[in-house]
């Protein structure tokens, strides 16, 4: 069983995402101090975040930066650095893939390579993403030992970065691990999302501000968890006492259908009149059905998550609702 972190001084990059707001959120009540490296075009939306949580240091940061990023790490030394922080649209990483790798790929070799420097006994902790894996070759769930088959700009950086983290961590001794994040949603995620789409959706179907919600498939298949169980399970991965990658996932599919379904149940809708279906909305290329397979991140960290399809559609209604 692995504690969660507690009076550790520890570091955040996409603390404005959804991921690095619930994970300080988390870490904060435990008496940590939180550092964000944040890039000057989010301090705004950092500044609110610190405005709700309390005393989070902001440190101006871009990942591109190599000299900012080894200031920061020289002058904080933190004990736990957890990256978040990415390039995350696959659709802008067709746009700029130089720009995707610059962030994704050299951030990460430039905070690895100041923390062997300034704090070598300090863990590090990259969110990885299971778009890097060959799905295919996983019909059990995708596990670390799945082999690599990026299909995108996004998830060829990815796999450099994770990359990049493993060779830190067996030539260097770096603390470096590796989470492989699966789909995970909460309130603060956004509509480009399918889940959120579909209950953002729902809801204006509700109040009759949208006649009917409009998707690609109901049939396309995630492995779909609820973010702060997700980001509960990341935090721990920062207080292991050796470095390994695991997977971070809920270990089941469901259906953008199951989505549909359950939305409708719970606002008292119609789905034969008010859902259509536009194949053109679907993704070219979509990848296999895959789930992740979480069997050794239980073992590991003591961990389970617990949210199912009911509970997280009644929160994400709830926040459209409500907000």
């Amino acid at each position: 069983m692995i504690e969660l972190p507690t009076n550790s001084r520890v570091m955040i990059t996409g603390l404005t995402g959804q991921d690095g707001y619930y994970l300080a959120k988390l870490l904060m009540p435990r008496g940590c101090e939180i550092v964000g490296l944040i890039h000057e075009a989010e301090m705004e939306v950092a500044r609110k975040i610190r405005d709700e949580l309390g005393p989070i240091e902001l440190h101006p940061c871009d990942l591109k930066d190599r000299s900012a990023v080894e200031e920061a790490i020289a002058s904080r030394r933190p004990q736990i650095v957890y990256h978040l922080g990415a390039q995350s649209s696959v659709r802008r990483a067709w746009e700029n893939p130089l720009e995707t790798a610059q962030v994704n790929t050299m951030g990460t070799i430039f905070i690895l390579d100041a923390m062997r420097r300034h704090c070598p006994g300090s863990a590090f902790v990259l969110a990885g993403s299971c778009d890097c894996f060959d799905h295919e070759a996983a019909p059990n769930g995708l596990t670390p030992q799945t082999p690599f088959k990026a299909t995108n700009p996004y998830a060829t950086s990815k796999v450099m970065a994770i990359q990049y983290a493993q060779y830190y961590r067996n030539e260097f001794g770096v603390r470096a691990s590796v989470a492989i994040f699966f789909n995970h949603t909460s309130p603060r995620r956004q509509e480009h999302f399918v889940e959120m789409g579909v209950v953002a959706n729902a809801v204006r179907v509700k109040r009759g501000q949208l006649d009917a919600l409009t998707i690609g498939s109901m049939e396309t298949r995630r492995d779909w968890s609820w973010a702060p169980e997700i980001v509960d399970a990341f935090a721990r991965m920062g207080a292991m006492p050796d470095a390994m990658d695991l997977v971070l996932a809920s270990g089941h599919t469901m259906t953008v259908g199951d989505w549909v379904r359950e939305s409708f149940a719970q606002l008292g809708l119609d789905i034969t009149r008010h859902v259509r279906i536009d194949p053109t909305r679907c993704h070219p290329g979509d990848r296999p059905h895959t789930f992740g397979n979480i069997e050794e991140t239980k073992r590991i960290l003591g961990w389970q998550p617990k949210m199912g399809l009911r509970e997280m559609v009644k929160e994400l209604i709830a926040s459209r609702v409500e907000g």
